[in-house]
């Protein structure tokens, strides 16, 4: 699943650890929850519909809920099993998550997010499902629910973690939206995997900077290859190592946007990108065009930029 946008495990235990020298959350490794019951059995669901993100994600995740969905302005939630007040503080952290990142993108309105009078995104919110994965669409996410996995529930175990990862999501279903792309499988050539996942990590708010010399105890590792060759997910010398590169992939998105120190490229030129994908245009040669330099040059010498940058 080339293009999905996923995080197997980001129902792992909130905390943090050291990974080739850089310290990222553990909710970025594939873990089992720890505290929680990660499989647990809740009551059969319902028969009904399925919801609207199976078709978006062409029935890659096909959940059933309890038939009792919430409603806020932009999110419907469902779940297999979680209660009203736990969807609707979900609810909640989206719309939050939601004006955040339109006033931080600089959204001018609903028009320009492609948003449909009357739609809302869809949350589906993993209350008993085993192994729950947190990921996006182009319609919406699903995530784990805010009373999953018991008392206290993983909200209450970690809430800025969870809200960053509600954030991370949501950042995803942003640029699928801004470069019209209109589902996972109908993008062959979107978003790079290290430019995509460094801004859902840095707007997310999960990017912390590595030193110059953390750096290279990262680079040293076994299969950490220049994060720019990872265009696509079976680009990553071993996928089971792949969320090692997460922080490093913040790290070459937060150059680019950095005014004082990186490139410097601004909130509109990162939408003029999406703009220009939107209207046909690839990836690289949108890039190009609208931040001024090429993904071929960053790549080529993305070591030589970062230890100037970081140094």
């Amino acid at each position: 699943m080339d293009d999905l946008t996923r995080h197997n495990g980001l129902a792992s235990a909130f905390r943090l650890v050291a990974a080739g020298g850089i310290v990222l959350p553990l909710s970025f490794l594939t873990a089992t929850l720890v505290g929680c019951s990660g499989d647990a059995v809740g009551p059969p669901a319902p028969t009904c519909p399925a919801g609207q993100w199976a078709a978006d994600t062409h029935n890659y995740r096909t959940f059933k809920h309890d038939c009792d969905p919430f409603s806020s302005t932009h999110f419907t939630v469902f779940s297999d099993g979680a209660d009203q007040a736990s969807k609707a503080m979900l609810a909640d952290i989206a719309e939050a998550a939601f004006a955040e990142l339109s006033d931080e993108w600089e959204i001018g309105g609903l028009e320009e997010l492609r948003f449909t009078p009357g739609y809302t995104y869809y949350i589906y919110a993993h209350r008993f499902t085993p192994d729950p994965v947190s990921e996006a669409a182009r319609n919406g996410l699903l995530t784990l629910a805010v009373d999953y996995g018991g008392s206290p529930g993983v909200y209450e175990a970690d809430p800025e973690e969870y809200r960053y990862v509600v954030k991370h999501e949501l950042t995803h279903v942003f640029q699928f939206t801004l470069t019209n792309c209109p589902s996972n499988a109908d993008c062959p050539t979107w978003l790079d995997v290290w430019f995509r996942e460094g801004q859902a990590v840095v707007t997310g708010g999960g990017y912390d900077p590595p030193t110059w010399q953390e750096l290279n105890h990262w680079r040293a590792e076994a299969n950490h290859i220049n994060p720019l060759r990872i265009s696509r997910w079976v680009d990553f010398p071993n996928q089971a190592q792949a969320l090692e590169f997460y922080p490093i992939f913040a790290l070459a998105y937060a150059w680019l946007v950095d005014a004082e120190a990186g490139h410097g490229a601004t909130v509109q030129d990162v939408k003029k990108m999406f703009r220009l994908m939107g209207e046909g245009a690839s990836f690289h040669g949108a890039f190009e065009e609208a931040l001024g330099i090429s993904v071929e040059f960053l790549e080529e010498n993305f070591f030589a930029l970062m230890e100037e940058y970081l140094e």
